[in-house]
């Protein structure tokens, strides 16, 4: 994995669901003991990279089943993301 850029922050968890409306898409991700929604406006602004072969195919809105064990880089934004502030 490539490291984080600057004011990019990385997290590990678990792909619990993701919610797609008229809105658009947010994922919700289990870390540690809590739940993070990220949130975008359409899948064109989230690239998405598969380090496994366990994985393939298109990822789609609902519930994970299983849920995936993932690695999220972004740019936090107070609004978007409770508990974590922009640097």
């Amino acid at each position: 994995m490539r490291q984080p850029g600057d004011g990019e922050k990385r997290l590990q968890g678990s792909l619990v669901r993701i919610e797609c409306d008229a809105k658009g898409i947010t994922f919700v991700v289990k870390v540690d003991d809590r739940l993070i929604k990220l949130h975008t406006d359409r899948f064109d602004n989230v690239q998405i990279v598969a380090f496994t072969t366990e994985v393939n195919g298109e990822i789609s809105c609902g519930p994970r089943k299983p849920e995936n064990a993932i690695v999220i880089a972004m740019f936090p934004t107070a609004t978007r993301v409770p508990g974590l502030m922009a640097p």
